[in-house]
């Protein structure tokens, strides 16, 4: 069916329009957000339809006439996009070209394609088509998806079914694929591991919430308006300032939890797939082998009801739009086990845990000294009345987190993985085998050596958000030993690239 060159289906171009009136929405927002005191107010209305009224019929048919042109442009530019835009599959090998004046040939094997997912937006429902994202073995263009096409829904289906057979060919796997009346193979899900009810996903982004969420929250709504300058602020406008930034904030948590809506994790004997949204759905599949790092993470309002999520690093999974796939929401601790047991149990580690080097102790001391002088200095420059007692509360609050920082920061490792877990208020546990690892580095100073402590920093093959680690101080011994594990286990990520 992809043999020959195909267009990406016809309704890209519409989608393309949606750029120009998104830009006319950030303007109008821009314009309201600077009347926010007075936006319940009816006079504000009132002034703003006699404003509307009152323009020149000059100024109107000017910006009617450059609205019409920037529409046209856009119109003709994605027109342009999708007649000379092709992609077909030809032997083993995926074929990209873009014909414009900026031409564009790419032509990659399609066994470095890590993972092929569908997405599909509202508009995309409503004309029954979806957006296929192909994300390749590469952590250069691991920020963004490499490849994205709209086709017909059933299309898209086709698309992602021929390249996952192909590659199942080439690595000689027959994992229950059912052959078509084309000689494709369809990705068909297997095993249930998990699902959740609305009210589970509510629970999920509620419980997800930052600390430093929520204390912004609280000044944007409380106390940025009683910082105002002009004094415009009154009690009314306070309130009001407070119920709209409260209804923005719900709006987008509603919006969140709907494109999270029916999230469900399934698994064969080699891919894990994904499914979630109710409005915007999205579909990810990819091989279990391309998870290079598995983190267990506890919100600072989850560890009150002691629930965990599990989040993976998946090798090529472009995450542009925060398009980190999570294997799990947050649940109980059993339940967070059953999953990591069916879907990573290579990476569950027996080593027992490790505390943090007392030496830990010294560099948290002097960014305390350090930070908390800066502040006093700069408060009783300033002639802050308060600037001593100030800068003593800061000094202890810095050392009581540096405290905690050295309590809360352990490792793990045994002959095939290695665990780091850090955090004060928000947990996270990561988990690595050493075939992932792309090198580590271990770092002390003088004064740390002599002590026999320092710390590592490793790599991963993923995006940048997930890219680079960097554990606590512990005894440099147990590093040169996970160092010489990792140097032992031959690098995954030789094979991705042949």
């Amino acid at each position: 069916m992809f043999g020959s060159p195909t267009r990406n289906h016809i309704t890209i171009i519409f989608e393309r329009l949606g750029f120009v009136f998104f830009t006319l929405i950030l303007v109008i927002s821009g314009n309201i957000s600077s009347s926010l005191n007075r936006i319940f107010s009816p006079a504000f209305w009132q002034d703003l339809f006699n404003e509307a009224t009152s323009l020149d019929d000059t100024l109107v048919v000017l910006g009617g006439v450059g609205l019409l042109l920037l529409v046209s442009i856009v119109l003709f530019i994605s027109l342009l996009y999708w007649l000379k835009t092709f992609f077909y599959i030809e032997g083993q090998n995926f074929i990209f070209e873009r014909k414009t004046m900026f031409k564009k040939y790419s032509k990659l094997p399609i066994a470095n394609i890590a993972t092929v997912n569908i997405q599909r937006s509202v508009f995309e429902r409503l004309v029954g088509t979806s957006k296929v994202k192909l994300d390749l073995n590469s952590s250069h263009t691991a920020n963004r998806t490499d490849f994205s096409f709209v086709l017909r829904q059933d299309d898209a289906q086709a698309l992602r079914s021929a390249l996952y057979a192909l590659k199942a060919a080439q690595s000689q796997v027959a994992n229950a694929a059912v052959a078509t009346e084309t000689g494709t193979a369809e990705v068909a899900p297997g095993m249930p591991v998990i699902s959740f009810s609305n009210i589970e996903v509510i629970r999920h982004k509620l419980l997800s919430l930052s600390l430093w969420q929520v204390v912004f929250g609280i000044l944007v709504i409380f106390v940025m308006p009683a910082l105002d300058p002009q004094n415009t602020y009154d009690f009314k406008s306070a309130v009001s300032f407070a119920l709209l930034a409260l209804a923005g904030g719900g709006a987008l948590m509603i919006w969140s939890v709907l494109n999270l809506a029916g999230y469900t994790v399934e698994r064969d004997e080699k891919n894990i797939f994904i499914n979630c949204g109710l409005i915007k759905k999205t579909s990810y599949t990819f091989e279990k082998q391309k998870i290079h790092a598995v983190f267990v993470k506890q919100p600072v309002l989850a560890r009150i009801f002691k629930l965990y999520a599990i989040e993976i690093a998946v090798v090529g999974l472009g995450n542009e739009k925060a398009e980190t796939p999570e294997l799990c929401l947050l649940v109980n601790k059993e339940q967070a086990e059953k999953v990591l047991l069916q879907c990573a149990a290579d990476f569950e580690c027996e080593g027992t845990t490790i505390p943090s080097h007392k030496a830990a102790l010294i560099p948290a001391a002097v960014q305390t000294v350090v930070f908390s002088t800066v502040v006093f200095l700069f408060l009783r420059f300033s002639q802050f009345p308060y600037a001593l007692a100030t800068g003593a509360a800061v000094l202890v609050f810095t050392a009581l987190g540096g405290w905690l920082s050295y309590k809360t920061k352990t490792i793990a490792y045994d002959d095939s993985v290695f665990h780091y877990s850090k955090g004060i208020f928000s947990k996270r546990k990561v988990m690595f085998k050493y075939s992932n690892i792309q090198d580590t580095r271990i770092k002390t100073n003088f004064l740390l050596s002599r002590l026999n402590a320092g710390r590592m920093s490793l790599n991963i093959l993923s995006g940048s958000k997930m890219k680079a680690h960097q554990t606590g101080y512990f005894e440099l011994p147990h590093f040169e030993t996970v160092s010489d594990h990792v140097v032992e286990h031959e690098d995954s990520s030789t094979g991705l690239l042949e």
